[in-house]
């Protein structure tokens, strides 16, 4: 997707929001930030079409200091389709690829453990992977 319009339309805005739904602490603010960002080199954001409506999301965050840091896949949703799942996915990650990269983080904000996301994204991305750390977060 290279358009910033095409994040309000309706069904592209609503898997931004079921992607956002438990990590955000502001999900407007995140689909702002995307929009703004949508043109940029390092930011990847790709549509699952099935029968012309967008029913999978992947995004995709390159690193700004590649000395530093691996891509960040920021942001999957869908319809649970996992043969669609696999497609958008893929797009991502040649994404990646082509920027010279191979290994990526996400975060795991499915509410399910980090063994059984780890199990999802090992069969949706067909390589395996590892939990590398736990981010908590702190009362003040």
């Amino acid at each position: 997707m290279t358009r910033p319009a095409a994040i309000d339309l309706p069904l592209v805005h609503e898997l931004f929001l079921k992607g956002l739904a438990h990590g955000a602490l502001n999900p407007e603010a995140s689909i702002d930030w995307f929009r703004k960002h949508l043109g940029d080199q390092q930011v990847g954001v790709f549509v699952g079409l099935q029968d012309g409506l967008p029913v999978n999301l992947c995004c995709v965050i390159l690193p700004y200091n590649p000395t530093t840091n691996r891509p960040l896949m920021d942001l999957i949703a869908g319809d649970g389709d996992p043969t669609r799942m696999r497609t958008v996915l893929a797009a991502g990650m040649d994404f990646m690829r082509q920027a010279g990269y191979d290994r990526f983080w996400c975060f795991n904000f499915s509410e399910h453990s980090d063994r059984a996301y780890m199990r999802a994204m090992r069969r949706m991305v067909g390589k395996p992977g590892r939990v590398r750390a736990t981010m908590l977060e702190m009362d003040l």
